[in-house]
């Protein structure tokens, strides 16, 4: 054979070896069940005023919104709707951010998009970014998205009130809980901002369960109080009655308070 005759497999022959002959006989081609798209027409959306063709495939894999929107025989009846800019299907009630930032992480996920910067500023943007990408994909039913989202803000990086408000309007307990935690934790009582937030009867929750923390750490401290008071004078007395001098040293303290996530779990039940 000449050195420089090049071997090329048949690419009909799913066993072809350029080294040898399979005894196998060829498999038929098919298509791949994930990444062989039949179908995939692209759709024109009107967001504001700015005009977006994006594939369909993405939203209704994705989304129960629009997977009933393009299934529904209403998309039928009006076939013509989202094909051309002359006639685009609206996204009401969304910005041009937010539905960018949702096209973002469909056409380039997270995980192939992250350049791991860690600095306050790139923080802050990616904070931007997860608000806006958890109230479009919350609005239009992107579960998985909305779920992922949520689970990569943590509730230490959102102020508290902001909490409050993110927690109610999509029903994230675990924000709410935090919330809850770091209200009951802090000296200063609420502000009219934080009581608007909470409404009155988590208001109303709330000074029950201040109420009942501080006379729990009252009762703490006096009976820290007196069984110190009693276990130094008797020490003092058994060393003054022995001849030496008493000392002075720290006593062990009664049992510390019940964990603050216990008292959330009580007086709010919602969590």
């Amino acid at each position: 054979m000449d050195p420089n005759t090049t071997l090329i497999a048949d690419p009909t022959n799913q066993n072809n070896d350029v080294t040898g002959v399979s005894d196998d006989p060829p498999k038929p081609i098919v298509h791949n069940q994930s990444f062989y798209f039949k179908d995939d027409p692209m759709a024109v959306f009107l967001v504001k005023n700015q005009l977006f063709k994006v594939h369909r495939h993405f939203l209704i894999k994705e989304s129960e919104v629009f997977r009933n929107m393009f299934a529904s025989p209403k998309a039928e009846s009006t076939a013509t709707e989202g094909t051309c800019d002359e006639q685009p299907i609206l996204i009401p009630g969304v910005t041009v951010e937010e539905f960018e930032t949702l096209l973002e992480f469909l056409y380039s996920p997270p995980h192939v998009n992250n350049k791991g910067t860690a600095n306050e500023a790139d923080a802050q943007k990616r904070r931007e970014v997860n608000l806006r990408l958890l109230s479009i994909s919350h609005r239009f039913l992107f579960d998985d998205i909305f779920k992922y989202v949520a689970s990569q803000l943590p509730p230490q990086e959102i102020p508290v009130l902001e909490r409050i408000r993110l927690g109610d309007k999509y029903r994230v307990q675990t924000w709410l809980s935090s919330a809850y935690e770091e209200l009951l934790s802090r000296p200063e009582p609420l502000d009219e901002e934080e009581a608007d937030a909470l409404g009155i009867s988590r208001v109303v929750c709330f000074i029950r369960a201040k109420e009942d923390m501080h006379r729990e750490r009252l009762g703490i401290a006096d009976a820290n109080c007196k069984a110190q008071c009693n276990r130094a004078a008797h020490v003092e007395r058994s060393w003054i009655n022995q001849g030496f001098t008493p000392l002075r040293y720290p006593l062990p303290l009664s049992p510390t308070p019940v964990p603050i996530h216990t008292v959330v779990e009580k007086y709010f039940p919602e969590i």
